[in-house]
């Protein structure tokens, strides 16, 4: 079994100065400090919750509202903010904001609070603005400090502003940004890792069925990839190759791009 350090995470790697801690493994066969695994920390928390007391503070949410909303585990940046908003970004003498005022009161929030985001702004990239009709707008940017994309839906925050200027809603699924090396597996080898393996699915009645990809013809590999893997209590950021497995049912693979293991499985069809 390999050896396993704790560490804090550095400014560099984190992107925000968090205090989030991290395990490390030790190995012949991976680098020494891959992949980084930040584990479930009393100390950050806390310093999260710091921040949300900054926030409330800074922009007058009522003391009644003043309550951490739901976090994700280990990274706890936001999964919603339902029960806490609206948080008034700005406001404009002609009441409605034009869409480049809520830009720049976007980009000034994320820089005020990038740690409690979990994300350096000079990292993003607004994706694209969806109307809401009117209840406002849905802006979505995604990150991109990796030399690959981060597989989805990690890597994004989205915030629900109305026409005054009122964040409603946020959603934040950044990770903290680290060094990866480059892959020793192959396209070829992370599609051939794939063929011969069982899926387990539900049908139309909830009856457990099982599925096995045989035939390489059904397993085409898409491209390297940023994949958070998440346990109940560590995120591990890893290096994988994206592969879709099945004809007709169809499943995405994570294939570990160092070690060649299988680090994640999504269904991609509906029962």
């Amino acid at each position: 079994m390999p050896a396993v350090a704790v560490i804090v995470l550095a400014a560099a790697v984190a992107g925000c100065g968090s205090p989030i801690q991290t395990s490390v493994s030790a190995g012949t066969d991976t680098p020494s400090n891959y992949p980084l695994t930040l584990v479930e920390s009393r100390e950050h928390r806390e310093t999260m919750n710091a921040e949300w007391a900054r926030l409330f503070e800074a922009h007058g949410v009522p003391l009644e509202r003043r309550r951490v909303p739901e976090l994700t585990p280990v990274l706890h940046t936001p999964q919603s903010i339902l029960g806490i908003g609206p948080i008034r970004l700005g406001t404009s003498a002609a009441g409605a904001l034009d869409d480049g005022e809520i830009r720049l009161l976007l980009r000034k929030f994320i820089a005020d609070y990038s740690q409690l985001l979990g994300v350096a702004p000079s990292t993003l990239s607004l994706e694209g603005v969806r109307t809401l009709g009117g209840i406002g707008n849905l802006y979505t940017f995604t990150q991109n400090g990796f030399a690959h994309p981060i597989a989805s839906p990690a890597g994004r925050l989205e915030f629900t502003v109305s026409p005054d200027g009122e964040l409603i809603q946020m959603s934040v699924t950044t990770i903290p940004l680290a060094e990866l090396p480059e892959p020793r597996l192959t396209r070829v080898t992370a599609g051939e890792r794939v063929v011969g393996t069982s899926f387990t699915y539900g049908d139309k009645r909830g009856v457990p069925q099982t599925l096995t990809v045989s035939d390489p013809a059904h397993v085409q590999v898409k491209r390297l990839v940023v994949y958070p893997h998440e346990t109940e209590s560590t995120v591990a950021i890893r290096l994988c190759w994206e592969v879709e497995a099945g004809d007709g049912m169809t499943w995405t693979v994570y294939v570990d791009a160092i070690t060649g293991l299988i680090v994640g499985t999504v269904q991609n069809f509906q029962t």
